[in-house]
């Protein structure tokens, strides 16, 4: 069973997701200063589990996102694999958002996690969508470009920008399969007061060519299901997710 994280427990989640992330990509940079931003925004009691192994941390689940769609990710230590935490974390998500009401729930598993995919569709999970990530090594900066005229790059002024940083964003998405639009508080939550996160710049930087981004090192795959009714046969059915657009 799990238990509600806290935060000494930053340390320990932190190994789990690197040391799963290191036995399918090689080494990562994920770090405990990357969890705890996440986890600046949540709510730990609520939103965060873990599975201990006596005093050890070897399971964890995250709600990212609630209502009438759930928001989903679990993560198993490499070394606790095939002890059924895996499926503890997702069936236990599961009713947690049952029990929220959500209709639907997407859980979301790293792409190269084949056994993570296979868990999720045998609990009647379909995959509906993935994301990848592109990285470039570069041997030395970029040659400068120029701007075309009217244009410029400013950093951040969180103050001053924000509230245009947030329309233009949800605007740019909003055609998006699976956008959820959000309100100014809750996106400045996760794009403006996190210590350490990256500001966000005010254009795109075209400094480096697309083709001259290496292969595809990283992804996740998101699988989804709709939470069966428990209500009497006569009430309405939840509509079935649509299928993802091609990658």
């Amino acid at each position: 069973m799990s238990t509600p994280a806290v935060a000494a427990d930053a340390a320990g989640v932190a190994d789990v997701v690197a040391a799963l992330e290191s036995s399918l990509h090689g080494p990562t940079a994920f770090s405990q200063a990357d969890l705890e931003d996440e986890w600046s925004t949540l709510d730990l009691e609520r939103d965060v589990r873990v599975v201990r192994d006596a005093d050890r941390v070897v399971g964890y689940g995250v709600v990212r996102e609630r209502g009438e769609l759930w928001l989903v990710e679990g993560y198993v230590h490499p070394d606790a694999l095939g002890h059924g935490i895996g499926k503890l974390i997702a069936t236990e998500l599961e009713e947690a958002a049952s029990q929220g009401g959500a209709r639907r729930i997407r859980n979301a598993v790293l792409e190269a996690d084949s056994a993570a995919g296979s868990l999720l569709e045998s609990l009647g999970y379909s995959a509906v969508r993935i994301f990848r990530e592109l990285r470039i090594e570069l041997d030395a900066l970029p040659t400068a470009r120029a701007w075309p005229d009217g244009l410029r790059v400013d950093p951040f002024d969180p103050e001053h920008d924000a509230v245009e940083f947030h329309a233009a964003h949800q605007e740019s998405f909003a055609d998006s399969w699976g956008f959820t639009p959000r309100d100014f508080e809750s996106w400045s939550k996760g794009h403006t007061r996190r210590s350490s996160a990256r500001p966000p710049q005010a254009a795109s930087d075209s400094n480096a060519a697309s083709n001259s981004f290496s292969a595809c090192l990283a992804g996740s795959r998101e699988f989804s299901r709709t939470i069966p009714s428990r209500c009497p046969a006569r009430c309405t059915t939840p509509t079935k997710q649509r299928p993802a657009s091609p990658v």
